[in-house]
């Protein structure tokens, strides 16, 4: 477990105002990921923070092995409209639903009520749909101002929250907050610094400071014009970001949430990056890619590949001849590699399923 910045404790004791933060982690067949990951949610310097474990239909037993790890001897509650969610169309979407007790006496948490809600949704809603269903219970309770998305395949800083929640207050119109990623099997490497800028003609993402060097000396005001969209790994999110430009777009079912969400928000919402919420991110292990980035699965590169056509068709209709053509050079390049036939098919099957929306008197200007 990682020191405690006492910088950034001082920091939080003296800050003006204790932000309730509801804790939104995605399960999908990664209960030991997510255990790992509360551990060190558990131990976050920052007191006023509730817990939403979302489990997206998973087929590893994870709704029971979670249960078993936060301690309830509550049994799985049938669900019924005395629940505290948002709407009746979000209600038909859980299967179950556990309140379990406080798991923490230390000296850091003492005289707080860490409630952490487990959820079960009745089928795969995919990232943002699962997403959604944490952050429809956190709108629901009416005292949330922030909600932070946080992978299930993370480990964070102690000062991770804290140091979001600072910058996001001393940013009043900023909408989302990212962190620091660092690799989990590499902890000086950066995946990236808060988010990406993207590149429209290709369809990609280029995370910003990746593959540099930790620590370093980081020009924030820099990072923030040049962030296309922050990194979907770590995010807080305002309560007026949700109110006002809604939960995720649930089509994509995997990839390029983040971004369209950016995209809704342009002109009303700024993006804002907290160099001091070191996150580490191990990266794609329930969709089958691996820890290093170096592979990907065919379904991974299927959803990939989907949502950068879907993405650019909705946003850059002008665009997709280039992205669709970078599409499967990509596909070409990754089947070759891995010397797996199946990926180069995946890609192709997505081009065909991506439903492009093509204005063909734009495209001739």
């Amino acid at each position: 477990m990682p020191n405690i910045d006492k910088k950034s404790i001082v920091s939080y004791m003296n800050h003006k105002a204790h932000s309730a933060v509801y804790i939104v982690i995605l399960n999908w067949n990664g209960w030991k990921d997510t255990i790992a990951c509360l551990e060190s949610v558990f131990h976050t310097v920052y007191a006023n923070y509730r817990v939403i474990v979302c489990d997206n239909h998973s087929t590893d037993d994870s709704f029971r092995h979670l249960r078993s790890y936060l301690g309830g001897r509550f049994p799985n509650a049938a669900w019924d409209c005395q629940l505290p969610w948002s709407d009746q169309q979000t209600a038909r979407r859980v299967e179950a639903l556990s309140i379990c007790r406080p798991l923490s006496s230390s000296a850091d948490t003492a005289g707080c009520q860490h409630g952490v809600v487990l959820v079960r949704a009745t089928l795969n809603f995919g990232y943002a749909g699962g997403n959604n269903l944490g952050m429809a219970f956190a709108l629901s309770r009416g005292d949330a101002d922030y909600v932070w998305i946080l992978n299930n395949d993370t480990i964070v800083e102690p000062q991770a929250l804290s140091s979001m929640v600072e910058r996001m207050e001393a940013v009043p119109e900023a909408g989302i907050c990212g962190s620091t990623l660092l690799y989990h099997d590499d902890p000086q490497r950066i995946q990236s610094l808060g988010g990406a800028r993207y590149l429209k003609w290709a369809g990609i993402g280029v995370q910003l400071g990746s593959n540099a060097r930790w620590p370093m000396d980081v020009r924030l005001d820099s990072i923030e014009k040049e962030m296309s969209y922050v990194s979907g790994a770590s995010m807080l999110v305002s309560k007026q970001f949700l109110e006002t430009v809604g939960v995720m777009e649930e089509s994509y079912f995997l990839y390029f949430e983040e971004i369209d969400w950016a995209k809704r928000a342009a002109g009303r919402f700024k993006l804002a990056y907290a160099p001091n919420s070191i996150v580490y991110h191990k990266e794609g292990g329930s969709i089958g890619s691996s820890r290093s980035g170096r592979s990907r699965s065919p379904k991974s590169f299927y959803w990939l590949t989907r949502s950068r056509l879907r993405f650019t068709s909705k946003y850059y209709p002008e665009a997709i001849p280039s992205v669709l053509l970078y599409s499967l050079i990509n596909c070409t390049q990754w089947a070759f590699f891995n010397r797996n036939p199946r990926i180069f098919l995946a890609g192709v099957k997505a081009c065909a399923h991506a439903g492009l929306n093509i204005d063909r008197r734009r495209l001739m200007r």
